[in-house]
């Protein structure tokens, strides 16, 4: 009995640090084909208000009606026809574009935010630490 109170604890202090590392860890994923664009980051969940308020500056040129706040998965339409597929949670965003529907315009100002949107999630890490 004693040894599966030790081994249960083992495994509840390494799920929980498990859990901690990956709120603090950075991934930045873009893949592109003749037919798509696509974007997934993850990212420290004490950004996500910097993240959100960079999407809501870029999008909202095209299409002020347009506001990412909190969770969410969803398809927006820009007044200019743009069109993609936003996933958003804390720490999270995903964006899919079908280049097959989107002007080369809209292509190109789709992939113009999220490279901008690099810059916001991937953060020098100061000397100090």
């Amino acid at each position: 009995m004693k040894r599966v109170s030790i081994q249960l604890c083992l495994f509840l202090s390494m799920a929980i640090s498990a859990c901690s590392h990956h709120r603090h860890e950075t991934s930045f994923t873009v893949k592109e084909s003749h037919h798509s664009y696509y974007l997934e980051t993850n990212f420290n969940e004490d950004l996500t208000h910097d993240v959100e308020r960079y999407l809501n500056d870029k999008i909202g040129q095209s299409d002020p009606s347009i506001l990412i706040d909190g969770s969410g998965d969803r398809r927006i339409t820009l007044s200019d026809h743009s069109s993609f597929h936003l996933v958003t949670d804390p720490g999270y965003v995903e964006l899919k574009l079908d280049k097959d529907q989107n002007s080369k315009a809209s292509y190109q100002r789709i992939r113009s935010i999220c490279q901008g949107l690099k810059a916001v999630v991937i953060q020098p890490t100061p000397i100090d630490q």
